[in-house]
């Protein structure tokens, strides 16, 4: 540093060390008496509450000290398979567990409650919708499942050890199905195939699952699928003729006489000559004329 800033500092330190020693108590009552400015700038552009303002009663509807919720926050419980698949349960015991429900489905004789399904985050489970079956005397005559699953190996051995289902021939390549038959009718039938288009991101949805349990006893059973329609290529054969009936001609299909009614040069021709050899010649018996085929009108 130069020597004339060197001898000013050292000037400055000498007078004022020695003052802020002997007024320090002075100064630091000052300091705490007086806040900063930028504080009370600060203070003074923060406007006042606002003071008697009414405010406005929350309107409650009967029942929500209650039900303050139509859904949980946490999302759809989760139950496992073995826990859900039974035919010992009731309509009460579903309306406990499950908080949105949908009743009265396409069952003239039953009636359908369908919830939705989520067994578990692991590979096997499977997430989907689930529907009982109730009769008249409230058992459960029939279970229904839809949904995807990632593995369905979980699924096939708790029905096969519960109710008994066996591998069948599918009518699909690609598909695994398996059946309980009885009475040489399905009465239970579990159908698993592949979706057509696989993503590594969402394993979970890579095997769509089908599966309908009639309870044993019930007289219910799996329904046959629709008969397969007729192609083009194999038109429907025309149905037996009646006695003393006469076959009739297709619609769309002209009819042609059997001879032409035009005459042609060679036919004219053969008239003319025969015509002057019958002035020579005795002309013999004549024959009756050929009856022609005439053109529909």
């Amino acid at each position: 540093m130069p020597r004339p800033v060197m001898v000013a500092g050292l000037l400055g330190a000498a007078v004022g060390v020695p003052y802020v020693v002997e007024h320090s108590d002075q100064l630091q009552a000052q300091f705490k008496s007086s806040p900063p400015a930028a504080t009370e700038t600060h203070a003074s552009t923060v406007p006042p509450p606002l003071t008697g303002i009414p405010t406005m009663p929350v309107l409650e509807s009967p029942g929500d000290h209650l039900y303050r919720s139509t859904a949980p926050l946490e999302g759809i419980p989760a139950y496992s398979m073995a826990d859900v698949l039974r035919m010992d349960v009731s309509k009460e015991w579903v309306y406990s567990r499950w908080a949105r429900k949908s009743t009265g489905l396409a069952e003239p004789e039953l009636f359908g409650v369908r919830v939705p399904l989520v067994s578990g985050t692991r590979m096997s489970d499977v997430a989907g919708s689930l529907t009982y079956y109730f009769n008249v005397a409230g058992q459960v005559d029939k279970i229904r499942l839809t949904g995807k699953t990632a593995n369905p190996s979980e699924l096939v051995g708790l029905l096969q050890r519960r109710y008994g289902l066996q591998p069948a021939i599918p009518l699909v390549p690609g598909e695994q199905v398996y059946r309980l038959v009885r009475d040489g009718r399905v009465e239970s039938e579990l159908k698993t195939r592949t979706e057509s288009v696989l993503w590594a991101t969402s394993p979970h949805s890579s095997f769509s699952v089908e599966l309908e349990i009639n309870r044993p006893g019930s007289g219910r059973f799996v329904k046959p699928p629709m008969p397969q329609l007729k192609g083009i290529d194999n038109p429907p054969q025309p149905a037996p003729l009646l006695p003393g009936q006469t076959p009739t001609q297709p619609p769309g299909q002209p009819v042609f006489p059997g001879e032409s009614v035009v005459p042609s040069s060679d036919t004219a021709s053969d008239e003319q000559s025969s015509g002057e050899s019958s002035a020579e010649e005795p002309s013999p018996v004549k024959k009756q004329p050929k009856s022609h085929l005439r053109w529909p009108t």
